[in-house]
């Protein structure tokens, strides 16, 4: 092919792709994708600040048990935090819009209850400690629920995001 031919034919492709009507969407398939690595890096982060706080005191043995597990629940906070800012930036099909707003409020509010708890923590009062973890939990069953709704709504198109949020475990936030 000559090059005179290969700009017509890119030329009749981009004259083509804006007739049918030029998208800012993402595709169900890169949709899909990028939501499913969001979920991939969730499930990565140590939810139980305890635990996060035990292995980053390995390294410290000298620190303050509630000041590390305090640290561990901002850490976890400021994670699930990014995440939540790179999901807000997808742009899915107008069908799977419910699916995008629930699955960035699930990540944004539970980045907000974990620095709650961290607060809390930092306070050194039991009982609100208790309470912020509770509040963490609460709202990761009522949102995973919801998620897994609006999954079920997409019906054909659910095979695709189902797998992904089915492993997605609560985080157990401890004194």
């Amino acid at each position: 092919m000559d090059v005179d031919m290969i700009r017509k034919v890119l030329l009749a492709f981009v004259m083509a792709s804006c007739v049918l009507g030029c998208s800012e969407h993402m595709s169900p398939q890169e949709y899909s994708h990028a939501w499913r690595q969001a979920v991939l890096d969730y499930r990565a982060i140590e939810k139980s600040p305890e635990t996060a706080a035990a292995l980053a005191a390995s390294g410290d043995p000298g620190g303050s048990r509630a000041a590390a597990i305090g640290g561990a629940a901002q850490h976890i906070s400021d994670q699930i935090r990014e995440i939540a800012a790179r999901v807000k930036e997808f742009n899915p099909p107008p069908n799977m819009q419910p699916l995008q707003d629930e699955t960035y409020s699930f990540y944004r509010g539970q980045a907000d209850l974990f620095q709650g708890y961290a607060s809390a923590l930092g306070e050194g009062d039991s009982g609100k400690v208790d309470a912020a973890g509770d509040r963490v939990n609460l709202f990761v069953d009522e949102h995973q629920k919801k998620v897994k709704d609006e999954i079920t709504n997409l019906r054909n198109q659910s095979d695709q995001f189902q797998s992904a949020w089915l492993a997605v475990l609560k985080p157990i936030p401890r004194k």
